[in-house]
């Protein structure tokens, strides 16, 4: 949980006990308004620190218990007030929660640090900035499945080999993915895994900690070497993740004279001594300030919405590599999105920080035809962010199930 978060839920606690400091304040009520406020931040912190709960609707409860034990709540003039409240909060959160595809259509058309790629069976339908390089994310990841892929069906690697989960330990930094790692490992349960069930980890969790195990079993040279191979050539190599953001946290002082190759090269370096276990990334959790993040998004590696969709063009129809790597990658980036009717496979890897939303995503109908969409945003307010991250899926859903609504975006992107 961020330090300032932390800070002010405490504060809640903290203004509740207060008053029980003077003694004419050592009533029922009191105690009430003190023992509940407390308890109720408390078992926030506790929600939000091993059950990643949304902290904004973890705060607003927590506003709601500091009103129910208070006394004068439960006067005419306070539930006079509670009325009132209640009718503002339910308009604020009708506005800020209800569907607004709208608002990503408007985004995607107008903003200029957005881009997005549709293609139908080869052939470009609509494109914004397609040309235009943008950081990935985890989009990035696929790449990583894709050579993974080739070295299984090659016979360099073995999907069945044994992984135990405390070997991608020291690549986890806490708190700096979502909880998307401790997330998948509380999916498979048990201590150990197969390097299968890692790459799951990486694509369908976006685990950083697998990630980074990942580049090192595959090797980083070797898996840049294979994105130039297959022609994706705006695509940016491949750096550490989570090594990436240590690297930020330890220039934290002079982040302003830190240049990229610096970055890179200081990046790398961590990562090799977390290899050989001089490091470990889960000795603390993440504590860069937002701005400082910010450092690290703009340095993930970029590439473009026409070379994803291209490449994936390619993937579904053979160009890419032969039929069985081709089936067990696909296999890999599978997924229903959610259950679209009148399709035979979906699947693709999207990514996000606080300021990137990407994605790149194919799809097959029944009846033969193959269709890619990327979507890469930038520079994003965390209003931006909050209103695409909830409306994106369903606009891209309608988009790509929905033949009336298709044809009437078109028009317009």
């Amino acid at each position: 949980m961020p330090t300032l978060t932390l800070i002010i839920i405490l504060g809640f606690a903290v203004i509740s006990i207060l008053p029980l400091l003077k003694e004419k304040n050592r009533t029922k009520w009191g105690y009430i308004n003190a023992i509940g406020t407390t308890t109720a931040a408390l078992l926030l912190i506790v929600f939000a620190t091993f059950f990643q709960i949304n902290l904004f609707l973890g705060i607003g409860a927590l506003v709601v218990v500091m009103f129910l034990v208070d006394r004068k709540t439960y006067t005419k003039a306070g539930a006079i007030s509670i009325g009132v409240l209640a009718l503002i909060a339910g308009s604020v959160a009708y506005f800020i929660l209800r569907e607004d595809l709208d608002y990503v259509l408007d985004h995607l058309t107008t903003n200029p640090t957005s881009s997005y790629y549709f293609a139908v069976n080869g052939e470009e339908l609509a494109s914004r900035n397609s040309e235009t390089n943008f950081p990935l994310a985890s989009t990035a990841k696929m790449t990583i499945a894709a050579v993974f892929a080739e070295e299984v069906t090659a016979g360099t690697i073995d999907p069945n080999e044994q992984i135990e989960t405390s070997e991608l330990e020291k690549f986890y930094l806490p708190n700096s993915d979502g909880g998307a790692h401790p997330a998948w490992l509380d999916d498979v349960g048990e201590p150990t895994v197969s390097l299968a069930e890692v790459v799951r980890g990486m694509i369908s969790f976006s685990s950083n900690a697998n990630t980074d195990y990942m580049l090192e079993r595959l090797g980083i040279d070797h898996i840049n070497e294979r994105i130039d191979s297959w022609g994706l050539t705006a695509h940016d190599d491949l750096i550490p993740f989570v090594s990436g953001i240590l690297a930020i946290e330890e220039r934290a002082d002079d982040l302003e004279e830190l240049t990229f190759p610096e970055y890179k090269e200081q990046a790398l370096a961590i990562h090799q001594e977390i290899v050989a276990g001089k490091k470990t990334a889960n000795e603390k959790e993440l504590s860069l300030p937002i701005g400082d993040q910010r450092y690290w998004s703009d340095w993930l590696p970029a590439s473009t919405t026409a070379e994803y969709s291209e490449w994936l063009y390619r993937v579904q129809t053979g160009e890419w590599a032969d039929a069985e790597t081709t089936a067990y990658f696909l296999a890999i980036l599978a997924d229903p999105y959610p259950e679209l009717n009148g399709f035979e496979q979906t699947g693709g890897k999207g990514g996000s920080t606080a300021f990137v939303l990407t994605g790149a995503r194919f799809f097959e109908t029944e009846d033969g035809d193959v269709i890619q969409w990327s979507m890469f945003a930038d520079d994003l307010s965390m209003w931006q962010s909050f209103k695409l991250t909830r409306n994106y899926p369903r606009f891209l859903q309608r988009f790509i199930e929905d033949p009336e609504f298709q044809a009437e975006m078109l028009e317009i992107l």
